[in-house]
């Protein structure tokens, strides 16, 4: 007998359905029974081709239905045949007992929630029986139950992943349910149909519905006329019964031929009728997708095809009626796309809108972006990474083009050169007052704007004014999806819990770290519900099996549970889930759920819930608000003025170090003495012996992070710590550290004099300080203290009220009327200052470029992802691994010296001499470590090479623009492979650069661009020993100190950098001054000299500020401490709140 093959692959192998050419033949698997016609499946091949592995494999089939629609139909299946069948939940108390029942009467048994196989269950699956023939018995656990033969087992799971042994997997068929673009898209119009022409769909059923029914009658007619022909006896001419037979089914045929071409014809008309709403139904299965790739940016992110399907028929619903059909799909697809643009993004924390907004209109509208182009706004074009890297101005550039805009100007002038030619760039007149306009995107040239679409003028503002990128992102979001705004509108926790919440699904608040809405919830639920009928439970230790039973008794009761923190719970939460599916809730009951992000945060409760992301309302006044309203007003009034103005004090430093954080780039990008320094660096961290990679760093904060789920995801996590918040360290304060402050103040409020050092000292060692473990952090913790708690921050008769610091005119009530303080708080704007921080008056435009790059780095990760789990094809592998090997390729021959190189030894030679001897074997096990591992990708993918494991490592890693760890390992550079490669290549050639002035004996007397260099920290360690050499001294006894004018190093070993910049302020080489809001966020510095000197040694400059210098603008590998002078403590302290720092320049 033939047999029919369908395979469904899955992660843990392959399983085969084998059926009967027999079924096929007797038309008992036609599209009448699995077809679009079948109620429940969706309208694909897919669907129907698992519906019949369901019903005919041979083996126990194990449905992974992730939307439950498999589960549905299959019940409704079963029920229209008049199956004798029953559903029990695997997890249920009375599963055993059900299957030995179904077993022993042989009905048909659904088994829910079968995520995995018990033991027990496997002589069954297995079909090993005891003995022969009917009846024989089957061992279930420790009994034997007699085996009817029409006892049929079906298991159903959510998870898409469930756990299954080795020996369990190969007793099962695995039919896969997930969601399909094809399959989505068909649901979809059906519901567009129903709703918009049911008529339409109806007609068209019936049609279906009656030509399965005339093939069904043509193949029955040929099965009689094969029977009649075979069992004819005699002469076929002379049996004329057979021949009547034949031509009544020949008339038949053809009468049934007739109408299925008629039709046929119909069906052609109805099909150009349904296809007018096709492209509602493609739009909506793009969102879906969309959504779906929203996990990589946060695993909490999850959202099922019933919540796209809810929110596609309420689209459906709300939309105006009337007007044409066109004019009416275009009112629908807007509709649509804002109901899921409010509905998601309130699942999203603010940080990840904007990146969702773009991803939504690049899948929604591709024909907008050119390939070159979203390449080249992702940093994926090589040309760009190449230009930057080499530092060289592209002849052309205009004049207009700030310096640090060259590199994104030459690469956008590569790719986009015509275009831009077109829109007369060169015209400075015209295009210089638009690169300094405080809003460009909103001011482009008439004649410009024209002929760029608005991605063209996106790309544009990305290369000369990234720091208006998020602005202009939002702006190209919503026009280009026809949305006002990609925010949801602002969170109402009432709203939520009247008007969204159901029996139904939890309501899941996912906080970040500070931010617990509990508070909030019992105030509004009680006000709802009543305090009696409202029940919380903060989840922990012990704590599991009373939630379950307050569950129970919730659900039956129609009250209100709120289960808190469940992430410290996660483990936990499957037994939840299963609960949650077993219950039948009265239509009162709700279930709200808080937690925080967690990696293992089961992904199907996830699906289920609505979830509302919950963050801290950002802003100073905010702040405050929320820390009265803790505190209460009798805190204040009970007191006296003076612990009034404290405790004022006091809300005013929280707000401003908890606010800091807002601000990324400028305000502390600075690294962690333990991560950046070795243990016997001198001089309070004046200078980095090993500093430790930013790679590194970044995987030792995620260790940090993963036990509160913030670690969730690499790459997003990848994104905040480019430009993390205004603190080095994570900094976690919170709502405990201002309480824990309040008892100090008031505490220390009984004499008439506060003692400031005490008070400072209290809040800064034993409460604040705690959240910081990082040097320059607790600098600036210290200067806050000094600034807020001091005498002349108080009023007094004598002295008088003093201004806010960062502020022009509020003044510090002398009262202890919480009145008077709330008047204060209301006075302050919504959006903070810059000045209120300290921070310089440029920082926006920092955070600006800070942001955009976040943005376009959880966009490319996004992109990148969508290739994981893919495996090898070597064609894709060649196009898409062929830009870098090409790149590399051409790199080649400015490396092919660099093998050979080596550094002449003399008698006098140095330290220094021996760095670069170093320096250059690095530069050379670099590139060959490279080189090998481009060369085996090379050979693999023309088809000389083989895949080895780590061969697939590397190319995985490649393939998700990530650097492949054995590069990372032995060099911290550039974290996208392109750019990595391009600095290899470049630093390689300028170590072989300084290797050639050698020669001449002038190396280590001119100036340096040690941006050159691949371990610029290591120099200065080398001038240290060199000094100690010179000086016959220990190197612990040294200091580095610096000086703008060489000559008062005389005497000292010393070495002169230049390319230097400084970001937070400018200097001229004999003063610091404060920046203007235009100003660029870097400024070029002068060339400056360093030396190491016995500490002793009086210092050059009498009173200076501490300036961190870091690798790049980026800050992301400490080097050394600069010396930059001041006229007072006064300014020390605001340049250190400022967060001055300076980097090497390419």
């Amino acid at each position: 007998m033939a047999a029919v093959m369908c395979t469904f692959p899955l992660g843990i192998g392959i399983f085969s359905v084998t059926m009967s050419s027999a079924s096929v033949a007797n038309g008992s698997l036609s599209n009448l029974e699995y077809g679009p016609s079948s109620v429940g499946l969706a309208h694909d091949a897919l669907s129907t081709e698992n519906a019949v592995a369901i019903m005919h494999a041979e083996r126990t089939p194990l449905i992974l239905d992730p939307s439950g629609q498999a589960s549905l139909w299959l019940q409704a299946r079963l029920k229209a045949k008049g199956t004798n069948y029953e559903v029990v939940q695997m997890h249920s108390d009375r599963f055993v007992t059900t299957l030995e029942l179904a077993v022993r009467f042989g009905k048909t048994l659904v088994v829910e929630e079968a995520d995995s196989i018990e033991p027990f269950m496997h002589p069954l699956l297995a079909g090993d029986m005891q003995g022969q023939g009917s009846g024989s018995p089957v061992k279930i656990g420790d009994r034997l139950v007699d085996h009817n033969k029409d006892f049929r087992l079906m298991l159903v799971s959510r998870s898409l992943q469930p756990k299954l042994a080795g020996d369990a997997a190969a007793l099962l068929t695995i039919v896969n349910f997930s969601i399909t673009r094809g399959g989505l898209e068909g649901r979809l119009l059906g519901l567009a149909l129903q709703a918009e022409q049911p008529q339409l769909e109806a007609q068209r059923t019936a049609l279906l519905q009656q030509e399965e029914e005339q093939r069904l009658q043509l193949a029955a007619l040929d099965t009689h006329l094969l029977q009649s022909l075979a069992t004819s006896k005699g002469s076929l001419l002379d049996n004329q019964e057979l021949l009547d037979s034949l031509n009544h089914a020949k008339a038949k045929a053809a009468t049934i031929t007739a109408s299925l071409q008629e039709s046929q014809l119909i069906q052609t008309t109805l099909s150009e009728q349904r296809e007018v709403y096709r492209p509602l139904a493609a739009r909506g299965a793009s969102i879906f997708f969309v959504m779906s790739d929203l996990q990589t940016l946060n695993p909490m992110y999850r959202f099922s095809s019933a919540q796209l399907l809810s929110l596609f028929t309420k689209a459906l619903e709300t939309g105006t009626t009337g007007g044409n059909a066109s004019s009416r799909l275009s009112v629908l697809s807007t509709t649509l796309t804002q109901l899921v643009t409010d509905y998601v993004s309130q699942a999203l924390f603010n940080a990840d809108r904007l990146a969702f907004g773009m991803h939504l209109a690049h899948g929604l509208v591709p024909h907008l972006f050119q390939a070159t182009e979203w390449d080249l706004f992702l940093g994926n074009a090589i040309d760009r990474v190449d230009s930057g890297v080499a530092g060289k101005p592209q002849a052309g550039r205009p004049s207009w083009i700030a310096a640090e805009s060259g590199a994104a100007w030459d690469a956008l002038s590569k790719h986009c050169g015509p275009l831009l030619a077109e829109c007369n760039m060169s015209e400075g007149q015209l295009w210089a007052p638009w690169a300094n306009s405080l809003t460009p995107e909103a001011e482009y040239p008439p004649h410009a704007a024209a002929k760029l679409n608005a991605f063209q003028r996106l790309l544009l503002i990305q290369a000369v004014r990234p720091d208006r990128l998020p602005t202009a992102m939002t702006s190209f979001a919503c026009s280009t999806l026809g949305l006002n705004s990609i925010s949801p509108p602002p969170l109402s926790i009432a709203t939520v819990l009247r008007q969204e919440a159901s029996a139904g699904a939890p309501l899941l608040f996912v906080s970040n770290q500070g931010a617990d809405p509990s508070q909030e919830l019992q105030e509004v639920a009680s006000a709802i519900v009543g305090p009696q009928a409202y029940h919380q439970l903060a989840m922990g230790q012990g704590q599991t099996q009373p939630a379950l039973d307050l569950l129970q008794s919730c659900a039956r009761s129609g009250e209100w549970l709120c289960l808190k923190n469940i992430h410290l719970v996660v483990a936990w939460l499957p037994v939840l889930e299963k609960s949650l599916r077993g219950l039948s809730p009265h239509p009162s009951f709700r279930l709200l759920l808080t937690s925080e992000s967690h990696q293992a945060f089961p992904a199907s409760l996830l699906e289920a819930c609505l979830k509302v992301s919950f963050e801290a309302p950002p802003g100073v006044k905010r702040n405050l608000q929320r820390t009265y309203d803790a505190w209460g007003p009798k805190l204040i009034s009970q007191g006296s003025p003076q612990q009034g103005q404290l405790l004022f004090m006091l809300a005013w430093f929280h707000a401003i170090v908890q606010e800091r954080r807002a601000y990324m780039s400028q305000a502390s990008l600075l690294l962690s003495c333990c991560h950046s320094h070795s243990s016997d660096a001198c001089n309070a961290c004046s200078l980095a012996v090993a500093p430790m990679s930013y790679t590194h760093m970044a995987r030792a904060a995620s260790k940090q992070q993963q036990a509160v789920g913030e670690a969730a995801n690499n790459h997003h996590a990848e994104g905040q710590k480019l430009c993390p918040p205004g603190w080095a360290g994570s900094c976690d304060f919170n709502f405990s550290d201002v309480r824990s402050g309040a008892d100090v103040v008031v505490a220390n409020c009984g004499s008439s004099q506060p003692d400031w050092k005490k008070l400072r000292g209290l809040l800064e060692n034993a409460i604040y300080g705690g959240r910081v473990d990082n040097a320059r952090d607790v600098q600036i913790l210290r200067a806050y203290l000094e600034q807020f708690f001091c005498q002349e921050s108080i009023a007094t008769q004598r002295s008088g009220p003093r201004p806010l610091p960062g502020t022009h005119n509020l003044t510090l009530p002398s009262s202890s009327n919480p009145l008077d303080y709330a008047s204060v708080i209301e006075a302050l704007p919504e959006l903070d200052s810059p000045a209120l921080f300290g921070l310089p008056a440029n920082v926006n435009r920092a955070v600006g470029r800070a942001r955009g790059m976040a943005v376009t780095a959880q966009l490319k990760h996004i992109t990148a992802s969508q290739d994981v789990g893919l495996g090898y094809e070597r064609n894709r592998w060649a196009i898409q691994l062929g830009p870098l090997l090409r790149l590399w390729g051409s790199l080649t021959p400015s490396l092919s010296s660099i093998a050979q190189l080596a550094v002449p030894k003399t008698a006098t030679s140095s330290s220094l001499d021996e760095f670069l001897v170093s320096e250059v074997a690095f530069a050379q096990q670099l590139v060959a470590t490279v080189a090998s591992s481009l060369s085996s990708l090379s050979d693999l993918v023309l088809g000389s090479g083989v895949l080895t494991p780590t061969v697939q490592e590397l190319g995985g890693a490649l393939l998700t623009n990530q650097v492949p760890v054995a590069w990372s390992e032995q060099w911290p550079g550039p974290e996208e492979p392109v750019a990595y490669c391009a600095a290899t290549a470049h630093r390689a050639a300028s170590v072989g650069a300084w290797v050639a002035v050698t020669l001449t004996g002038s190396l280590w007397t001119s100036p340096l661009n040690m941006a050159q260099l691949f371990n610029p920290g290591r120099l200065l360690n080398a001038l240290r020993q060199h000094s100690a050499y010179k000086l016959r001294t220990s190197m612990d006894s040294l200091k580095l100190i610096t000086a703008w004018d060489t000559r008062m190093l005389q005497g000292a070993p010393q070495l002169v950098l230049s390319n230097l910049s400084l970001q937070g302020a400018a200097f001229d080489g004999s003063r610091l001054r404060p920046l203007t809001s235009d100003s660029p966020t870097s400024n070029p510095m002068k060339p400056i000299g360093l030396a190491w000197v016995p500490k002793q040694t009086q210092d050059l400059i009498q009173l200076f500020t501490s300036v961190p210098l870091y690798s790049e603008p980026e800050r992301r590998i400490f080097i050394a401490n600069l010396q930059l002078p001041v006229v007072d403590t006064t300014e020390q302290q605001q340049y250190l709140l400022a967060g001055l720092a300076a980097s090497l320049l390419s």
